[in-house]
């Protein structure tokens, strides 16, 4: 087990009453994050990430208090959205970005969601977590 800090080194915990480990890819390999409910701003945080998934465990016990008895998260609904759009200035070059993207966190899907006749069939964002509707 990795050591993770010394009592002097304690920070304070983030409070929640909910957090769960993420998965996503990265360069080929599974990355680790944790997804938190932060009550503050009614919203969810992703961060504290690594490669390591005992890492990132011993993160989230180290470092998020429950504030009440562990409950589901408020399930945070989204669409996939088309978007097309010209981006850049003359000066640096125009470029033109298009796909689907999660109208929660604008997270764009990969190269192989570039079709607008084909909405993904994916039921939540890889990236915000949020349920997709419709």
């Amino acid at each position: 087990m990795v050591e993770m800090s010394t009592p002097e080194e304690k920070k304070e915990k983030i409070k929640t009453r909910y957090a769960q480990v993420i998965v996503s890819e990265s360069i080929g390999k599974p990355y680790f994050e944790i997804l938190w409910y932060d009550e503050k701003r009614n919203d969810f945080n992703i961060g504290y990430g690594s490669y390591c998934m005992e890492y990132v465990f011993q993160w989230m016990n180290e470092g998020f208090e429950f504030t009440e008895e562990k409950t589901l998260a408020p399930i945070i609904y989204a669409n996939w959205e088309w978007f097309d759009e010209n981006v850049g200035t003359p000066i640096d070059g125009c470029d033109r970005e298009f796909g689907w993207r999660c109208s929660k966190c604008k997270e764009v899907l990969g190269d192989e969601y570039d079709s607008p006749e084909e909405k993904p069939n994916l039921k939540y964002c890889s990236h915000c977590g949020a349920r997709m509707e419709g």
